[in-house]
């Protein structure tokens, strides 16, 4: 998710709400009393955002930003427990968050970052909902294959490599469901080995940030979850620009 701390997204008010609460400072020493998900596990679920190398089948691109993902998902659980969900609920709900990015599992941050920073500079719509707005004739979920028909040659143009790996990297933002759909199918063999019972609403959660639309049935309670998780990857984002760095860029972690 975009490191930004916007307002126009979908309850991101809620982080002033939060705060004000004292919830986020707590979270920083909660125990995850509430989840019972084990470190070792919390490792192993980490491990599925490690992405084969298109380009060299014995590399491996790890996950961008565990830390992120680990931090995002501590405070989702303080927030979600001290609101007083019950227990088997905040247990998927903290495999759905520290997963909530895996729909960029193989970023290639030169990349990734050549190709939005070329789109931001030339004001040109980076989020579904924004794109259909500017493109309402674009069919829906079809925001990927429009960019690159539109821009293809600008961005060769600008010295980027349009090839199949370039388009992957533009799915990870203007086609994040489809995305995350695909990396679900791969990984629910070994989420089953993890003992983690999949359910879809979890999916529903993670796709709120760019795709509030699809929760508009919802229940009540999945509304409130994925308004958290929104919030709390605002939050974290806000936190990294406190600290004067992007995490799809930078090398190294360093505590807040």
């Amino acid at each position: 998710m975009t490191p930004c701390f916007d307002r126009r997204y979908p309850r991101a008010d809620l982080i002033a709400q939060l705060r004000d609460r004292s919830l986020f400072a707590m979270s920083g020493s909660y125990r995850l009393k509430a989840s019972k998900i084990s470190r070792s596990r919390i490792n192993a679920l980490m491990k599925l955002y490690d992405y084969p190398h298109p380009h060299d089948p014995e590399r491996t691109i790890r996950g961008y930003d565990r830390a992120h993902a680990v931090r995002t998902a501590r405070m989702c659980v303080a927030v979600a427990d001290r609101l007083g969900h019950p227990q088997d609920r905040i247990q998927r709900y903290h495999v759905a968050c520290l997963l909530h990015d895996l729909g960029r599992a193989g970023l290639d941050r030169q990349l990734f970052g050549t190709i939005w920073s070329w789109a931001r500079h030339r004001g040109i719509p980076t989020r579904p909902r924004e794109w259909r707005a500017i493109h309402p004739k674009t069919p829906y979920g079809r925001e990927t294959e429009a960019f690159v028909s539109l821009y293809r040659r600008d961005l060769e143009s600008s010295g980027v490599p349009m090839d199949a790996w370039a388009v992957e990297q533009i799915e990870m933002r203007l086609g994040y469901a489809r995305r995350l759909a695909r990396r679900l199918r791969t990984v629910r063999p070994r989420l089953k080995t993890l003992g983690v019972e999949w359910k879809p609403w979890m999916q529903q959660v993670m796709l709120y940030y760019y795709y509030p639309e699809r929760l508009v049935k919802a229940k009540a309670w999945v509304k409130q979850l994925a308004e958290i998780l929104v919030a709390c990857e605002q939050f974290e984002a806000y936190s990294n620009r406190r600290r004067g760095q992007d995490y799809y860029a930078r090398k190294k972690e360093k505590s807040a």
